[in-house]
């Protein structure tokens, strides 16, 4: 849990989102992880999500770059 202050945020400051799910995934339908999560990035609160299945490796969302091999 995050909590985060300023002046255009929240004066008493608000908790930000990270929640994690089992879900089945799109390609094989075996066990994968979606995570949802806030980030503070100057001044306002934008929401992310992603998933990753550990039984093939797919993975899509918001993922860094290094996540996806394109070799």
């Amino acid at each position: 849990m995050t909590i985060v202050y300023g002046g255009c945020i929240e004066p008493g400051g608000i908790e930000l989102e990270d929640d994690t799910v089992t879900v089945k995934c799109p390609a094989c339908q075996g066990s994968a992880v979606q995570r949802y999560w806030e980030c503070c990035e100057g001044g306002s609160i934008n929401q992310y999500s992603a998933l990753a299945c550990s039984d093939c490796g797919h993975a899509e969302g918001d993922l860094p770059d290094w996540c996806f091999d394109d070799s």
